[in-house]
């Protein structure tokens, strides 16, 4: 919908001002097309943007959680009192990865 209500596409002078969304399905359902097949779509569209977002979600948590597993481990492993080197070079590296990963 373009400001003020009006459809987009089509010819000009066919274009139809909407005041609300009553209206348009009054009309929408004039035209032969049943509500209910409109709202089965409408629903059939959520689970799959529902599906998408978890499969997303998923991932992100398990990329994360070894990522934060292997920051641990280095830590557990070379950090002594004596503050050795190698475990902030370590950890360096991994985030480095996780941020190429994530980009």
């Amino acid at each position: 919908m373009k400001e003020g209500g009006k459809l987009e596409g089509g010819d000009e002078s066919k274009m139809e001002t909407i005041k609300s969304f009553d209206e348009w399905m009054k009309k929408f359902g004039e035209n032969g097309v049943n509500k209910f097949d409109l709202w089965r779509e409408a629903m059939a569209e959520l689970r799959q943007l529902h599906g998408d977002v978890w499969n997303g979600v998923r991932f992100f948590l398990t990329i994360n959680g070894i990522i934060i597993a292997a920051i641990f481990a280095v830590f557990s492993r070379y950090w002594t009192p004596q503050g050795d080197e190698k475990a902030p070079i370590l950890v360096g590296t991994i985030v480095i990865l996780e941020v190429l990963v994530y980009s």
